[in-house]
């Protein structure tokens, strides 16, 4: 392990090496007992370094001021490749990020970071380099069409380093969170609270196919107020929207255990399947957020409000809480039918299809959401898509687009086949889990019903099977661990 303190001792988990011939270590941590002795912790994907009192920690300090778990530290994958560093207080007494109180949250760790136990040790923090393990399985989605107009990374960097890199209480960092077809996402500080916070960046501009800038910038301002009213622990809550020049930013509350998609392709499980608990956790918390938002008559075409990588985990670790995010295009009279179709292929309801082809076609956005919770329930039990799956060798079409050197090309013909399973509700529902979990198929047989006027509502799923002989604890895991973290 690279390291220039050659007297540290390395500290490794007791119930596995984190080294791994130093090829999966994302991160060290430096401290100094109190006796002088200065020790390396190594942090490594699926690896957390729990440190606390208690001997089940990895990491442990004998000393009363600090918790039997006094907080955990995880290595995230990122959409955009790289290892976010996540540190969760679990304690009494909390934590002290360079030198500001943090207590029963989670926050990120970024290059010479100092976190405290208060009265006991301080870990300084240095991150390495690792690139993140590459998607080579069946779980992979297809290929994304390359947008036409994209937001550019480099001129907001370039705008970071002005002086309106301070907007309003806010102070953006450098640091990149995630990026999209039409936004980036960076880690901000609060300057009122001292907490991180995450900023949605927009940059409104002349297009040929778009609005103009001030019509762009009074519709996502207009979405962006109406998504600041929601309160939901399981929505990504907006607190501020600030706009400047031609910069629309959205300020968040901050997740940081990663999307769902990547949790369960890099998570360490089984053929890409989430245990049935878990899985049926995860997916309690969405029909709670898309039950709210129905009722309020509120609907998301965006990126498709439940695919995978819209599903964000607050804090890293097993059964997590989850929060719907991505809300670019949210919209009220969710019921009135609409000639938009936009979304993610591969999670599209077979009316949105239809709309795609035909711009005159009509759709309406509730039942889409329940087609893209079903995509996604199947996806989390199955370890694959309904729809976008590794049927190729029968497919001689499927066979020359994926070897077609033409990205593009690639990614318009696969997105053909997925439209055309979708339209055929060719879903594949022979393999040995779904024997296992005759409620579950049910319930997503039932979310993925080809007519809208036939599909189950949220608030039918919410009384299935599945759902209702389990629904005593789940409410009691709700309230317990979801539910006391929103105050509205």
């Amino acid at each position: 392990m690279p390291s220039n303190i050659a007297d540290d001792q390395i500290v490794r988990s007791k119930s596995a090496s984190y080294c791994h011939q130093g090829r999966d270590i994302c991160a060290k941590f430096i401290t100094q007992r109190p006796g002088g002795q200065r020790e390396t912790l190594v942090l490594s994907l699926n690896m957390p370094i729990i440190i606390g009192r208690g001997r089940q920690c990895s990491y442990v300090i004998k000393d009363p001021t600090v918790s039997t778990i006094h907080c955990k530290i995880y290595a995230v994958p990122s959409s955009t490749g790289e290892m976010l560093i996540s540190c969760q207080d679990v304690s009494t007494n909390g934590i002290l990020l360079n030198g500001h109180k943090i207590r029963k949250s989670s926050v990120f760790l970024l290059e010479g970071d100092v976190f405290e136990i208060p009265a006991s040790q301080s870990f300084t923090c240095h991150i390495l380099k690792v690139p993140l393990r590459p998607k080579a399985h069946l779980f992979d989605p297809t290929p994304p069409v390359k947008p036409a107009h994209k937001v550019a990374l480099i001129p907001f960097l370039d705008f970071l380093t002005s002086l309106a890199q301070v907007v309003g209480k806010y102070k953006i960092q450098s640091h990149c969170l995630g990026t999209g077809s039409f936004a980036s996402v960076f880690l901000a500080i609060d300057s009122e609270n001292y907490r991180q916070v995450a900023c949605k960046t927009l940059n409104i501009r002349p297009h040929p196919k778009q609005s103009a800038p001030e019509a762009e910038k009074k519709k996502v301002l207009k979405e962006a107020n109406l998504l600041k009213s929601l309160c939901h622990p399981n929505i990504n809550k907006v607190l501020e929207v600030a706009y400047e020049d031609s910069w629309i930013h959205i300020f968040l509350d901050l997740a940081t255990g990663g999307d769902l998609f990547t949790y369960i392709t890099t998570g360490g499980h089984k053929d890409f399947r989430l245990l049935e608990g878990e899985a049926k956790w995860i997916t309690y918390q969405l029909m709670k957020g898309l039950d709210y938002l129905h009722d309020l008559n509120v609907s998301h075409r965006g990126a498709i409000l439940v695919q995978p990588e819209n599903v964000l985990l607050c804090a890293p670790g097993p059964y997590p809480r989850v929060i719907i995010a991505d809300f670019g295009l949210a919209r009220q009279k969710a019921w009135q039918a609409t000639f938009n179709a936009v979304g993610t292929v591969p999670y599209m309801s077979p009316e949105a299809i239809l709309a795609l082809a035909n711009p005159k076609s009509k759709y309406v956005g509730m039942p889409a959401d329940c087609w893209s919770l079903g995509c996604c329930v199947y996806t989390m039990l199955a370890g694959a898509h309904p729809f976008d799956h590794d049927e190729t060798s029968m497919d001689p079409q499927a066979d020359w687009a994926y070897s077609h050197p033409d990205l593009s090309q690639v990614s318009v013909t696969s997105d053909n086949i997925v439209k055309a399973r979708i339209m055929k509700g060719n879903m594949d529902f022979t393999t040995k889990i779904w024997n296992t979990l005759p409620d579950a198929r049910e319930l997503t047989q039932a979310l993925l019903i080809s007519d809208c006027d036939k599909r189950m509502t949220i608030k039918g799923s919410l009384k299935s099977k599945w759902i209702t002989i389990d629904v005593e604890e789940l409410e009691k895991w709700y309230k317990t661990r979801v539910a006391a973290d929103c105050d509205g």
